[in-house]
């Protein structure tokens, strides 16, 4: 199995910043030296960004155009069209412990389910939202507590594939346009699209769905969120040998 990490500067140039950017390029060079123990990796990127990264070194580098993206979650969307078989697109921010363990027998492949506290976040970011919008689309989405986290991602079902990457597409694009029109930033929104709109997919129609968490052979730790750049070094080092998820 060879892990896709997506990366570029151009729908975060908030990374740009220092000490953010110092972080990022740490957090890179340990995902490669981490992950690479077990299997291949490829970095797909643009080359304006991985020469901001110092050319930070993968078994593959691919470079593409990224400035037509407008969410962190575009990229993944693009990919998911294009990945091989033995392919399977991982963030840059999840290190394992011991070689992923995929059954690519399901129909889709995920991080994890999230818990239920993630329901309360889900609802404030909808409810927050600074863009004026239809929110019934998305507060009429059920299962909340269980919202796929897609840190780890692969779909095998060219129906739900086709299903979802079109209603993404759709709903993001739309939500684009009424954000630039009322001048509200509109990118850290992407987590609305990413991952409720796939729980909303799962809700309507039956689909086989395979945890990597849920698997107990599986051992790796994500530092979604922003506290990866909140916390010391030394405390990222020292965590990285927890099985456990950072919120």
């Amino acid at each position: 199995m060879k892990l896709v990490c997506p990366f570029t500067f151009s729908v975060s140039e908030f990374n740009l910043v220092e000490p953010r950017l110092e972080r990022v390029k740490f957090l890179l060079r340990k995902f490669y030296s981490l992950n690479s123990k077990f299997h291949k990796i490829k970095l797909i990127t643009d080359i304006k960004s991985h020469t901001i990264l110092d050319f930070i070194k993968f078994d593959e580098v691919e470079y593409i155009d990224t400035e037509f993206f407008n969410y962190v979650d575009d990229f993944k969307i693009y990919l998911l069209q294009r990945l091989q078989k033995e392919e399977i697109i991982v963030d840059f921010d999840v290190y394992l412990q011991k070689p992923l363990i995929i059954d690519l027998n399901y129909d889709l492949v995920i991080e994890r389910y999230e818990e239920r506290f993630a329901e309360r976040i889900y609802k404030a970011l909808i409810n927050d939202c600074r863009v004026v919008f239809d929110k019934s689309y998305f507060n009429e989405i059920r299962n909340l507590d269980k919202v796929p986290n897609i840190g780890i991602l692969k779909i095998n079902n060219s129906k739900l594939l086709k299903k979802y990457t079109t209603l993404y597409t759709k709903m993001s694009i739309q939500f684009r346009d009424k954000a630039i029109i009322q001048d509200v930033p509109y990118s850290q929104y992407s987590v609305l699209f990413g991952q409720l709109l796939l729980r909303k997919i799962l809700n309507e129609e039956s689909y086989s769905s395979y945890s990597c968490k849920e698997n107990t052979l599986n051992k790796f730790i994500h530092f979604n969120g922003n506290n990866k750049y909140l916390m010391n070094q030394v405390d990222i080092e020292r965590r990285l040998y927890k099985t456990e998820i950072l919120e």
